[in-house]
């Protein structure tokens, strides 16, 4: 199997490290990790035109699972660093709010106290009303686990919606009591 790169990422490979550069930033993938029988083999090739590829192998007959995820993350990879991830949380209910202040968020959600979010390095938040949080970055996982972690701290109420709601998610509200 081949991955085509744009010309916009720059590759290395080294022994069982591969290390992706993009416009928007570098990540580093572990191949071990992620094939622990040592089945599958990444091989990088360069074009007549310049152009690089990753060429994904593996020394069974029949192409494994492992192979056709390997192929999936990489090119999750890829789309990160040439466009990035967002991820958006609308923060319904009166008084519900959420602040930036440097590398943390302090988020308001009708506790007695305000709640203190760390916020990593290599995810951005943006916040274009107090009552919408951006999440962006250029890994999906860290994305994905940073608006799971804000959405954990006040889940979506099932009848009124109060909390944070995903906004690429509907949300299904229960019917209240009839008279």
């Amino acid at each position: 199997m081949m991955l085509r790169l744009p010309p916009t990422i720059g590759v290395v490979l080294e022994a069982s490290q591969l290390t992706l550069r993009g416009p928007l930033g570098e990540l580093h993938v572990d191949l071990r990790q992620h094939d622990r029988r040592g089945a599958c083999f990444v091989r990088l090739e360069t074009g007549e035109d310049g152009a690089q590829a990753l060429t994904l192998g593996t020394s069974h007959p029949k192409p494994t699972m492992v192979l056709h995820a390997l192929r999936a993350l990489l090119r999750q990879y890829v789309t990160g660093l040439t466009q990035g991830f967002l991820c958006t949380l609308e923060l319904v209910g009166v008084g519900y709010k959420v602040l930036h202040h440097g590398d943390r968020l302090e988020v308001k959600v009708g506790f007695s106290h305000p709640i203190e979010v760390r916020l990593p390095s290599d995810v951005h938040v943006l916040l274009p009303k107090p009552t919408l949080v951006c999440v962006f970055g250029v890994d999906p996982k860290r994305v994905a686990q940073l608006a799971a972690d804000l959405q954990a701290l006040k889940w979506p109420d099932a009848y009124k919606g109060k909390g944070f709601r995903r906004k690429d998610l509907p949300l299904r509200l229960k019917e209240g009591k009839k008279k």
